[in-house]
């Protein structure tokens, strides 16, 4: 199982915002990889997002193909530009 504590991520989109604001943020929120656990054949990500960005501990599992990394996303860019 790969490894992912310590990561930056944020959400790919503002669908599961929209639907589910208690759970999930913004895509423009930007969180931390503290758990992860294998459900099924779903890749399960402990994110803590920054406070008052969802609810409660703002504590919560998200779908691995829900999340963006960010280093990844800086890849991404950096490829474009070339």
């Amino acid at each position: 199982m790969k490894n992912y504590l310590g990561r930056k991520v944020r959400m790919k989109s503002n669908e599961l915002h929209f639907e589910f604001p208690y759970f999930y943020p913004t895509e423009e929120v930007i969180g931390e990889v503290i758990g992860q656990k294998a459900k099924n054949l779903n890749f399960m990500i402990l994110v803590q997002w920054p406070e008052g960005s969802t609810s409660d501990s703002d504590k919560w599992f998200v779908s691995l193909d829900k999340i963006k990394f960010i280093e990844e996303e800086n890849q991404e860019d950096n490829n474009a530009r070339r």
